[in-house]
């Protein structure tokens, strides 16, 4: 069908976020919708966010307009939708920015969500609003590795001392600085977070979960290798394996090193697994997207014979060539739509 509009109109094609469905706009339609999107009710900006999300990566729009999208919603103080715009960004981050991009795209970051830890504070209010006491660890996770702000990850550090001191830190808080001390931490902090896990693991469900998630998140190759020796040596349980690779593909100087290991382990160590963790680790090899790792991993997955595997391995192989595909596209585009337009 079609429908006329008046000249200078905007519109919202899914009112009230109900449809089923993807829509593009063409660039006039699309810039009267960015200059408006404050007229939309979160569920809207919500699903804005994610169509634009699923066009970037579909190669139907450009790394500049979702840009110009995440500018144009300077202001958004919706939880849920900056919980999305975080993890946008924290795959940006993983699969696409560069050394050249690294301090444009953290000053993005910042613009993002250092209003809303300013707002906040670090400390939790008795009268503050639950979305309020949730987005603060968005915040404060964001600034604190994508952004890689000195003075967030200085806190956070502060925190987790505390914390494994002694002096137990807001729950709701606690696990996003033990992610951050983790990403700028060296191997004796590893030690502490590795022996925590050990401590309280089957005892404290959460606790156990933030020092497990934390262990891959270590830069420090001293670090990384004892994740990989505590994997391989039983001290991580066997499902928790998928997980452990998944993050740890997902960071970058250290991913190389879990690809390495994976390979080199995966017949003594990962085939033998029953069939669901076995295939969530392969399926973390999705992750592996910068064009010379991406070779590799299609490769061992294509070797791979075992029958009861290859839906999975298929699934993986695709996941792996249209990430792989959209990163390789977007890093040629980041450099420019990191650049603030006049």
């Amino acid at each position: 069908g079609e429908l006329e509009l008046p000249v200078g109109a905007w519109i919202h094609p899914n009112a009230m976020a109900t449809g089923f469905y993807r829509f593009a706009l063409d660039a006039p339609l699309r810039e009267r919708l960015l200059a408006n999107l404050r007229a939309l009710d979160a569920t809207e900006r919500l699903l804005v966010v994610d169509n634009e999300w699923a066009l970037l990566r579909a190669g139907v729009v450009r790394v500049a307009d979702h840009i110009a999208l995440l500018r144009a919603l300077e202001g958004e103080d919706d939880r849920v939708v900056l919980g999305v715009i975080a993890e946008q960004l924290r795959w940006l981050a993983v699969h696409v920015v560069t050394a050249l991009e690294e301090q444009a795209f953290r000053a993005l970051v910042g613009q993002v969500f250092e209003p809303h830890l300013a707002r906040l504070g670090w400390d939790p209010r008795p009268d503050e609003r639950e979305d309020d006491r949730q987005l603060r660890p968005i915040a404060v996770r964001a600034l604190g590795t994508l952004a890689a702000w000195p003075e967030v990850r200085r806190e956070a550090a502060h925190r987790v001392a505390a914390h494994l001191g002694g002096d137990p830190q807001a729950p709701d808080l606690i696990g996003a600085c033990i992610a951050v001390a983790a990403e700028a931490g060296d191997a004796e902090l590893h030690a502490r977070y590795l022996a925590r896990y050990r401590d309280v693991a089957g005892r404290e469900p959460q606790e156990e979960r933030r020092f497990l998630s934390a262990l891959p998140l270590f830069e420090d190759p001293v670090a990384t290798e004892a994740t990989l020796g505590a994997l391989f040596g039983g001290a991580i349980r066997d499902q928790d394996l998928p997980a452990v690779f998944f993050d740890g593909f997902r960071n970058a100087p250290a991913r190389a090193a879990y690809w390495r290991a994976f390979r080199e382990r995966y017949r003594e160590r990962v085939a033998p697994l029953e069939a669901l963790v076995r295939h969530g680790a392969v399926s973390s090899l999705a992750q592996l997207t910068p064009p010379a790792l991406a070779a590799e991993a299609d490769a061992f997955l294509a070797a791979l014979d075992e029958p009861e595997s290859q839906e999975i391995v298929a699934r993986t192989r695709e996941s792996l060539r249209l990430g792989a595909d959209a990163a390789g596209r977007m890093r040629g585009e980041l450099a420019v739509a990191l650049t603030p337009r006049g």
